[in-house]
């Protein structure tokens, strides 16, 4: 199984359901996007943490989105992702999830079902935890 980490601090105005322009550049890019594998790094693995990475954005308007409904949500979510041999992901379960709504939990489901990797033989597993927050 791979692992893809990825944290969200999300800095929000009192009335506001966006972030402030200066919150984009608090959050940390701990999914970096590498064109090519560094040495003793699976293929594989890269190929993961660069879909991963790209699915970083969706994600935080997923977690935005529930800001808008309950300003005050925070929690962490882990999506198990199977991969099927033609890179395509068959199916996300989340695990967690307590503190935040529903809908936000859905959303990042969605977002992690039309993720796309590189096809491999026999599948694969990537497990996504995220962690989501409001920093005042």
């Amino acid at each position: 199984m791979v692992r893809a980490s990825i944290s969200f601090a999300v800095l929000a105005c009192a009335c506001s359901g966006a972030p402030p322009p200066s919150a984009r550049a608090a959050i940390p890019q701990h999914v970096a996007a590498a064109p090519t594998a560094p040495e003793g790094v699976p293929e594989p693995q890269v190929d993961h943490a660069v879909v991963i990475g790209r699915l970083r954005p969706k994600f935080r308007d997923c977690y935005q989105a529930g800001l808008l409904l309950r300003g005050d949500q925070q929690g962490s979510v882990r999506l198990a992702m199977a991969i099927d041999s033609a890179g395509r992901t068959s199916t996300v379960t989340p695990t967690g999830g307590e503190g935040l709504d529903r809908c936000v939990v859905d959303c990042l489901v969605k977002v992690a079902s039309n993720a796309s990797f590189s096809a491999s033989r026999g599948g694969t597993n990537v497990l996504v935890p995220l962690s989501f927050g409001v920093v005042h």
